[in-house]
């Protein structure tokens, strides 16, 4: 049976299962029905920090627009864009977690769940109930831990849910539960994450829609080429990872003149 924390309290992980290696953190809540006129749409993250608390790199904020820390230790497993209308709790998003490869300098991993687009929907966590975060040895598929959020929330717009944290040979969980008012740039400000400024008049999930559309379009291309020549595929993935950093109208430029190439080869 799986140990169901309070608010505050912390847990080992490892010093009794020192074997555990690859967890599983569920995420879950029951958005109730919106006076706005949008559906609630809850994103789950995690923030991978070192000692001082602070993210070293963008990339170190796993998200939906950033599926997969570069150490391969956290994955995200996909963005739920609606949530749970059912009083049945189950997962709305889940991230992968390898304890056993995460960098040396990360010292904790903080997961937390924000409303998108919150003041503009007129929506906060007091109208989200049933928020909770799990952990499951994924070897086993054993729960292990489980915190349920009975906590009242009101105007909070993000909520800092828990974090898995080293302590000198051990990983532990600390239940956290701490809403937040400023919205998802502030929070993660604090950590070292700066996303975009109002100016820039772009959000974090605008820059991922962007970065997916991109990789969408590179995907139609690549199936167009394939079609025209019957060339090694792993030559022309690099090819498109490699043209992927260059402004997006060089981008285009190379693959017409590409598709040229083939087409008269």
């Amino acid at each position: 049976m799986a140990i169901s924390l309070r608010k505050g309290q912390k847990i080992s992980l490892t010093k009794g299962n020192p074997s555990l290696k690859k967890i599983m953190v569920g995420l879950g809540w029951m958005a109730n029905d919106s006076y706005s006129g949008y559906d609630f749409d809850l994103d789950a993250s995690v923030l991978m920090c070192d000692e001082n608390g602070r993210c070293a790199d963008i990339s170190d904020f796993v998200y939906f627009g950033n599926l997969k820390h570069p150490s391969g230790s956290v994955i995200h497993m996909g963005d739920n864009l609606v949530g749970s209308h059912e009083y049945e709790q189950k997962d709305d998003e889940q991230i992968m977690v390898d304890l056993s490869i995460i960098p040396q300098h990360i010292q904790k991993l903080v997961f937390i769940v924000n409303i998108y687009q919150a003041e503009k929907r007129g929506q906060n966590f007091g109208q989200v109930s049933n928020a909770f975060i799990r952990l499951v040895d994924q070897n086993t598929n054993k729960e292990l831990i489980r915190y349920d959020l009975t906590e009242d929330f009101y105007d909070e717009t993000a909520v800092v849910v828990g974090e898995i944290y080293r302590y000198k040979n051990e990983w532990k969980f600390n239940a956290m539960g701490s809403g937040l008012k400023g919205g998802i740039n502030e929070l993660l400000s604090r950590y070292g994450i700066v996303m975009g400024t109002p100016n820039q008049g772009s959000s974090f999930r605008e820059s991922a829609e962007i970065q997916q559309s991109r990789n969408s379009a590179e995907l139609a291309v690549l199936n167009s080429i394939s079609s025209l020549k019957n060339t090694d595929d792993v030559q022309l993935l690099l090819l498109m990872k490699n043209l992927s950093d260059v402004k997006f109208t060089e981008f285009a430029m190379h693959i017409i003149e590409a598709i040229k190439i083939l087409g008269n080869a």
